[in-house]
């Protein structure tokens, strides 16, 4: 049993670096050459996915402290009932528009104000949960200047990124390589048939020579 196995190990191995030998040509030391960076690929894409999702974390991290620096959290009054769905913002470019959250799924817009720095009074249209009552506070998330701004990411938030970030590197890398490996395969299978076809032709030349 152990001897099968070895033997099929071994005619595995050779099937991998494409035979030995004097008749081993170019073509095919390029093409083990392929088939190791793929190898390669597939046994590097965790480290390195785990490398490029803590680089992604720090980076993110100090992006969320740099926003959280230059914006704070304010508390808006509602304008408006709430019980009834307001109709979006006609322009959600303009500046009164309330940055989309996903966390306001669900919630109703309503018409609130708030302070600016400058003690002016400012209006915009937010999402707010439904029912909540007129003269109630919400808190929204203002720049230095006072205006509307996202709220910078949680720590929740920067998790999920890193991690979609390391799981992109751990499946594309390894992708990527095979797709180049597969082209450069197409490439050498061509090379190799026209490098036939010349040979054909100069044996059938010589055979014919050879006759006459």
């Amino acid at each position: 049993m152990s001897g099968s196995i070895t033997t099929r190990v071994r005619r595995g191995a050779r099937r991998f670096v494409l035979g030995s030998g004097p008749l081993k040509r170019t073509s095919d030391r390029v093409q083990l050459a392929g088939r190791l960076l793929v190898l390669l690929s597939v046994l590097a894409a965790v480290p390195l996915a785990v490398l490029v999702a803590g680089i992604a974390r720090s980076h993110l991290e100090a992006s969320a402290a740099a926003q959280a620096a230059g914006s704070h959290e304010a508390r808006a009054v509602v304008l408006a009932d709430t019980g009834d769905t307001l109709p979006p913002a006609a322009d959600p470019a303009a500046p009164d528009a309330t940055p989309t959250n996903p966390q306001d799924a669900g919630g109703v817009r309503a018409e609130v104000s708030w302070h600016g720095a400058d003690g002016g009074l400012r209006h915009a249209a937010v999402v707010v949960a439904a029912g909540t009552p007129v003269g109630a506070t919400v808190p929204v998330w203002v720049d230095r200047g006072g205006n509307l701004t996202d709220p910078p990411p949680d720590a929740a938030t920067v998790n999920d990124d890193a991690v979609a970030v390391g799981l992109a590197v751990a499946a594309g890398l390894p992708l990527l390589v095979w797709s180049l490996h597969t082209g450069l395969r197409v490439v050498l299978d061509a090379t190799r048939t026209r490098r036939w076809g010349r040979e054909w032709e100069r044996v059938d030349r010589e055979w014919r020579a050879h006759q006459n």
